[in-house]
């Protein structure tokens, strides 16, 4: 099962989602991540966020930051926002995969924001990554449950 993180510019959120998602490895889970603008496209990669991972013990995935793919959108099963604007933004370009977006704060019961915190602002990307990672954490067992039922053929649909 395919899972893809989004942010404004695939710079932090996301990539720290998708290296935090990694660090679980759960049976027939792949992630990735991209963005919903091509800000963070050709940035080097964010070495204090690459810190903040490390602090939550998560080593930082291989990473280039770029905007989102057609076939990203169709590969994932699951599509990870971090901001409800996110999802208006999937809704309003993206609606045939608008069916698969979550806001990631619903792995625990929330419906709450993940701010974009200032790339250079080791703080602020502490509280994220964090905040991240708690998330994931509350949602690892369902993740793997719901990855379990698609392997086995009990959800049809992309993996």
């Amino acid at each position: 099962m395919k899972v893809l993180f989004l942010c404004e510019g695939n710079y932090s959120r996301s990539p720290a989602a998708d290296a935090i998602l990694k660090s679980f490895a759960i049976p027939n889970v792949e992630s990735g991540s991209a963005g919903l603008t091509d800000w963070g496209a050709g940035k080097p990669p964010n070495l204090l966020l690459e810190k903040a991972l490390a602090e939550v013990g998560v080593k930082p995935a291989t990473h280039n930051p770029h905007l989102v793919t057609e076939a990203e959108l169709l590969e994932a099963r699951i599509i990870f926002v971090m901001e409800s604007r996110h999802e208006s933004i999937m809704r309003r370009e993206h609606l045939a995969h608008y069916p698969k977006v979550k806001l990631l704060s619903e792995l625990s019961g929330e419906l709450a924001d993940i701010p974009n915190p200032p790339h250079d602002d080791l703080e602020k990307l502490r509280k994220s990554t964090s905040t991240i990672f708690r998330h994931l954490s509350d949602g690892r067992d369902w993740l793997a449950e719901l990855a379990a039922l698609i392997d086995e053929g009990g959800l049809k649909g992309p993996r």
